[in-house]
């Protein structure tokens, strides 16, 4: 083989020293028994446990297309191999299974062997093997060694066909082993911590559940009871399965004695919005190994995810923002000659009806598209407000006066619903009241002939919260995730802009803006204006 590796060249020159036949594959002389390999893998159990969760994870889709997972221990003996089923067999006709170790001087030149004395990443493809029978194979090969968790070491290895061959494979073994590595550290943290379980449990801001054996509830924390707002009596001896949407989970967990990690959960709660929760659930045991009841760890990442949704169009913004400049100078210039043109040519022809009616059509068509191009700028790209201090509820009441008459045309009520006190936002009062037309247009739209908007005026100790709610037709599930994105529109002559435009500006006055809304029913808009110094109250 041209430009072959120093090393296989070694491996190979000391394989045909020690009277190898490449015709034929050897059979293992110091295969691990039975009992050996079960005591091996137990050694190795919390490990292969995590390797083969991400494995499958990763690689699992490819596992029908000739792809075998090989793992060894530090001396090369096979510990576990899955993968292709067919492939498997054809693997283990010809001498590679579990308890068979992978050095050269036993199975000739392999990926293992190589990666375990080099200690980095191989691989070998077709003659690079010594014996004939593999070579129609690519072997990639990582080693690894936990010093910080469980010092030990070993091999995680790839075997495919050599149609298959795809050099990546060795970064992604790479990027497995270092996952692997991260996970066993953040589980030996967290084996330290259950430790101080007993102490720390309502003092922790996740919620704890603990069941016995047959689902009842023995111990909640705090967290539980606000999630269902529900007392800590009222909840305890209560079955878990009744509990949706976690009783599932954890009937699965007590009846098969499985592990659940990381499930994300989408809890409705009767009390607040929408929550997104991480579950861990796993079986308890006593001293004796036999199962005693359940635990499982409530993880809220509702602010996280909302943060990254909040990152992610903050970016979207960011690369309109820069398209918005190009466009405003490249279409705003002939615009204002073409409209300066239209202006002079709508004095001359004055006498002429059929001509004026067309210049007055090109004249509104002008004036759409130089409105369509302002917001289109002024959303990706809002003005900088210009504080003042406000009434809020005085700003609510000018901004109903202005749309009212809107509604009166469809029949719609427009009810406000303010606090019995001046309410004093620091805030540009004019992009504001720009967010409340928006909004009560919005509103208008998606409602039929009749019903009532109502303008809901709250207070909390650290925030001024305003609701928006509306009888229309609501916002499917699909849709209520991109209604803030950009030229997203659920209306058919919408430009989907007006939201975009809304959520720049609250987000300049460090506002926020939640949606929840039910299909047939209508739609609430919240608006929550924090107390600082700037976009709250004084």
């Amino acid at each position: 083989m041209e430009n072959e590796p120093y090393y296989l060249t070694e491996s190979k020159n000391k394989c045909r020293e020690q009277g190898m036949d490449p015709n034929k594959m050897p059979k293992s002389k110091t295969k691990l028994s039975n009992e050996q390999l079960k005591q091996k893998k137990a050694t190795y159990e919390e490990i292969l446990s995590i390797m083969s969760f991400y494995v499958m994870k990763i690689i699992g889709p490819l596992k029908e297309n000739y792809m075998l997972i090989v793992i060894t221990d530090d001396e090369g003996y096979i510990l576990d191999m899955f993968g292709d089923v067919s492939f498997k067999s054809i693997i283990n006709n010809i001498g590679i299974t579990n308890g068979v170790c992978l050095c050269d001087k036993e199975m000739g030149t392999n990926s293992v062997d190589v990666a375990l004395n080099k200690k980095h990443p191989v691989q070998i493809v077709g003659s690079g093997h010594f014996h004939h029978a593999l070579h129609q194979t690519a072997c990639y090969s990582v080693p690894f060694y936990f010093s910080e968790s469980h010092f030990l070491s070993g091999t995680i290895s790839i075997m495919t066909t050599i149609d298959r061959h795809n050099p990546y494979l060795i970064p992604l073994l790479s990027s497995i082993v270092d996952s692997i590595e991260r996970e066993l550290l953040l589980k030996k943290k967290n084996d330290q911590l259950n430790l101080f379980h007993n102490i720390t449990i309502n003092t922790i801001r996740d919620g704890v559940i603990i069941t016995n054996k047959y689902g009842r509830i023995t111990e909640i924390n705090h967290f539980v009871q606000e999630l269902f707002n529900r007392s800590k009596e009222d909840l305890l001896e209560n079955s878990i399965f009744d509990l949706d949407p976690f009783g599932k989970y954890l009937y699965d967990v007590l009846e098969n004695e499985t592990i659940v990690q990381d499930h994300k959960i989408y809890f409705d709660s009767q009390h607040c919005n929408t929550k997104i929760c991480l579950l861990d659930a796993l079986p308890i045991y006593d001293d004796n190994n036999e199962l005693i009841g359940s635990f499982a760890n409530i993880r809220d990442i509702t602010e996280k995810y909302n943060l990254e949704k909040q990152v992610i169009l903050s970016e979207k913004f960011s690369a309109i923002g820069k398209l918005a400049a190009g466009l405003a100078h490249e279409i705003r210039n002939p615009l204002t000659s073409i409209m300066g043109f239209t202006h002079l040519l709508k004095q001359k022809y004055t006498e002429d009806e059929a001509d004026e009616r067309y210049i007055n059509i090109i004249s509104d068509e002008l004036s759409s598209l130089n409105e369509m191009v302002s917001q289109f700028v002024l959303m990706a790209k809002p003005s900088s407000p210009e504080f003042r201090l406000v009434d809020i509820q005085t700003l609510i009441q000018d901004t109903v006066k202005i749309m009212r008459s809107q509604a009166i045309l469809k029949n719609i009520a427009i009810e406000e619903k303010l606090l019995d006190h001046e309410v004093n936002l620091l805030i540009d009062s004019a992009q504001i009241k720009q967010v409340f037309i928006n909004l009560i247009q919005n509103a208008i739209e998606a409602m039929d002939q009749n019903g009532t908007i109502q303008i809901i005026v709250k207070e909390k100790q650290d925030s001024v919260i305003i609701d928006v709610v509306d009888e229309g037709k609501g916002i499917a599930d699909k849709e209520i995730n991109q209604i803030l994105n950009p030229f997203f529109s659920t209306k058919d002559s919408g430009l989907g802009l007006g939201l975009s435009i809304s959520y720049r500006i609250l987000n300049n006055h460090n506002a926020k803006i939640d949606v929840l809304s039910k299909l047939g029913k209508g739609t609430t808009f919240t608006l929550i204006f924090p107390r600082s110094s700037k976009g709250g109250s004084w």
